[in-house]
């Protein structure tokens, strides 16, 4: 008979119940030992199964033709059946039981316990913690386990592991440090009364310790870039980039200077004693061009020959032709950029030695045609054959009718165009007056039909060439 069946008679005969430890080697003496039995046919009983012991491969079983190590135990030697205690090693036939350390004993899996003082029957227990498992209790629910705050369960193992960040599952707005069991407030917060209290606030203009350059905001929950930076795509990162001369939202007129971190007075403005930030005046603006800085701090003003576009949205500048400079005179702007050039009338007197101009009397005007400077200094004459429209008003001139010259008058020209002029005219009163007396015309008609001869022709061509000479003479 295997050990099995001796352990089974064995407690059968004793009336041995509810033992977790089996030892059939030393069973008879406990037995002996735990009762005072009468010999008899019981003594034979043992002697029995002692013999059978001692025939037997000890902790090991008959499975059909097989003989296998009772439960707890594996082969050392399966020719020799010789076996030994695995701890540890799954009990066969009965769920979550384990042998234990200590040959014959039997221990529940983590979670489990036994259920009555004898057998090998378990339950499932919440709230267990283990020696070999630190860090874990058994849950509510059978078979799953609790990491402790701040740990989190690896894989499928009872292994727990501290991990910074994890939020506190009880405590609001806590969450596990770098060194393990330590808490630290959540992003944004700061500890109220420390170490009394575990109790936290939102703290405006903390730095976030995940994304560099953004700290808490106002508004609890609300994170923002750090001055001076802006988020590149808040919808999709907290990546952010630093602006050059974006204001400080602490210290009026200082901005982010070029280089990142750096810091620098607000355009215009200018490091002072200790560190003060002044208004300085008549200086480049950095963000304009063609700007200055005017007298009074946050005025400004436009380069000479440059005006604001539109001064009430931004100082942006635009340049304007023939406007005159403001500190030399007769310098005025020309359609090129940045070029000044003499004003109308006037002339470089030397440019490579300066912006010295000269009054330049017969130059034509740039501005108005058929317009010329005159001896006077700014002052102007019409060109040959023009006049002026109205002087007063502007130069603007139009032309009149040219004028004879004595040079192109001559007196015998002038006598001949007269004297033909009187002949001609004799000739059509004539003409005229036998017209008129063919048709009955009497008295003055007769007459002066009879008039015209020789000598009254060469009057009036005399009458005509006096008259010519004279206003030749005249011219």
């Amino acid at each position: 008979m295997h050990t099995a069946a001796t352990v089974a008679l064995a407690a059968a005969l004793f009336n041995d119940k509810g033992l977790r430890s089996v030892r059939p080697a030393h069973f008879v003496t406990h037995a002996i030992m735990k009762r005072a039995v009468p010999l008899g046919p019981s003594l034979v009983a043992i002697i029995v199964l002692l013999a059978l012991s001692a025939c037997s491969t000890l902790h090991t079983h008959k499975v059909g033709d097989r003989i296998v190590p009772d439960s707890g135990y594996s082969w050392v030697d399966a020719t020799e059946k010789k076996v030994q205690w695995q701890p540890g090693s799954a009990h066969p036939t009965i769920a979550h039981i384990l042998a234990a350390r200590d040959e014959g004993k039997w221990a529940t899996t983590p979670g489990y316990v036994f259920a009555r003082t004898e057998g090998l029957e378990v339950a499932w227990k919440s709230g267990l913690r283990f020696d070999r498992y630190p860090n874990i209790t058994s849950s509510n629910v059978e078979g799953s386990f609790d990491a402790d705050p701040g740990y989190v369960l690896v894989g499928k193992t009872l292994l727990a592991t501290w991990t910074p960040g994890l939020p506190h599952p009880s405590t609001p707005h806590i969450v596990a440090a770098t060194n393990e069991q330590g808490w630290i407030p959540a992003e944004g917060y700061v500890w109220v009364d420390f170490p009394a209290s575990m109790t936290v606030i939102w703290q405006p203009n903390q730095k976030n310790r995940q994304h560099a350059h953004v700290v808490s905001g106002d508004q609890e929950g609300q994170w923002v870039p750090e001055a001076g930076y802006r988020f590149i795509n808040p919808k999709a990162n907290w990546l952010v980039e630093w602006i050059p001369d974006s204001p400080s939202p602490t210290r009026p007129h200082l901005v982010a200077g070029d280089e990142e971190g750096k810091w620098k007075p607000a355009d215009g403005y200018a490091w002072g004693l200790d560190k003060q930030i002044v208004w300085q005046a008549d200086q480049p603006s950095r963000l304009y061009a063609h700007v200055f800085s005017g007298k009074d701090e946050g005025s400004w003003v436009t380069e000479p020959g440059y005006f604001f576009v539109d001064k009430q949205t931004s100082w942006a500048t635009h340049w304007k032709v023939d406007i005159p400079h403001p500190r030399i005179a007769h310098i005025v702007t020309s359609p090129k950029e940045g070029v000044w050039i003499p004003a109308d009338g006037y002339a470089w007197v030397d440019s490579s030695k300066g912006a010295q101009v000269v009054w330049s009397p017969g130059m034509p005007s740039r501005r108005y045609p058929n317009v010329r400077a005159s001896p006077e200094e700014e002052k102007w004459l019409p060109q040959a054959g023009y006049r002026f429209l109205d002087s007063k008003v502007s130069l603007a001139v139009e032309p009149v009718a040219p004028l004879s010259t004595a040079s192109g008058s001559n007196p015998v020209v002038e006598c001949a165009k007269g004297a033909g002029v009187g002949v001609v005219a004799g000739l059509i009163i004539h003409g005229i007056a036998l017209v008129a007396d063919a048709f009955g015309c009497a008295g003055m008609c007769t007459t002066a039909a009879a008039t015209v001869t020789f000598p009254s022709v060469v009057s009036s061509a005399a009458t005509g060439c006096a008259m010519g000479a004279a206003r030749s003479a005249l011219q």
